[in-house]
């Protein structure tokens, strides 16, 4: 496991609108997105068997869908054991957010940001350059400039642990309940987790998709919860 010392920044994936696995709380049923399989289902039932399963109050988010393999990483614990990868991310939400969509991203999105000492020069060499770049275009910093400034931050973000977490909700709900009673409990928990454990965490990244840019996006702004954050990353968020 690469070093934490300067300790660990938690990547929080919000998945959008039916992308959060389900459940009915009194075993009626479920929306599971682990593959087209579990889909197909649906196409058979009727109207009234849909919205009996699909009650905004009387679901909740499914913990257990499976996950993507393809991790290149492998974690012990303290006392030198291994943890499954799967127990691990299962332990992380993955399983709460549909695999068939998103499954493969958030293997990259882990294997990337946290690579290997091995792979550490690579992974460097591309921040610089995208970097380097967004500098010169977006803030006008000349090219030699724009260079030394993303190489120093490149070896910064090295000396940071990126743990990808997910973060499923019930999205027949409305939005404000997701961030109030969802979102904002599990950055909080999962910051606490890692100060718990002896890390220094101080703040998240949430990634979103679509729906869930909405759900961040009240979390952050109406909730106030920007001060656990240090920024959010929305792709096709409706807005």
């Amino acid at each position: 496991m690469k070093p934490l010392s300067e300790g660990v920044v938690p990547i929080v994936f919000v998945p959008g609108v039916m992308g959060s696995n389900l459940e009915h709380t009194e075993g009626k049923g479920r929306w599971l997105l682990n593959n087209s399989w579990t889909v197909k289902g649906w196409l058979f039932r009727d109207p009234v068997e849909r919205r009996t399963i699909l009650d905004p109050g009387n679901t909740q988010v499914y913990k257990d869908g499976s996950i993507s393999g393809g991790l290149t990483r492998r974690w012990r614990g303290r006392d030198g054991s291994r943890i499954d990868n799967d127990d691990l991310m299962h332990a992380r939400g993955w399983g709460e957010i549909a695999k068939m969509s998103y499954g493969d991203f958030l293997v990259w999105l882990e294997n990337t940001l946290n690579a290997e000492s091995a792979a550490l020069p690579q992974l460097q060499q591309s921040l610089s350059r995208q970097m380097a770049r967004l500098l010169q275009d977006s803030a006008g910093v000349s090219a030699g400039d724009a260079a030394d400034a993303a190489g120093r931050a490149a070896q910064a973000l090295a000396r940071f642990h990126f743990p990808v977490h997910a973060c499923g909700y019930n999205w027949l709900r409305s939005n404000k309940v997701s961030a109030e009673e969802t979102l904002a409990q599990r950055v909080d928990e999962i910051i606490s987790g890692y100060r718990q454990a002896g890390m220094r965490c101080q703040r998240a990244i949430l990634v979103t998709h679509s729906m869930g840019g909405l759900v961040a996006r009240y979390y952050s702004e109406v909730h106030r919860g920007r001060d656990n954050l240090w920024g959010i990353a929305h792709g096709v968020m409706p807005t």
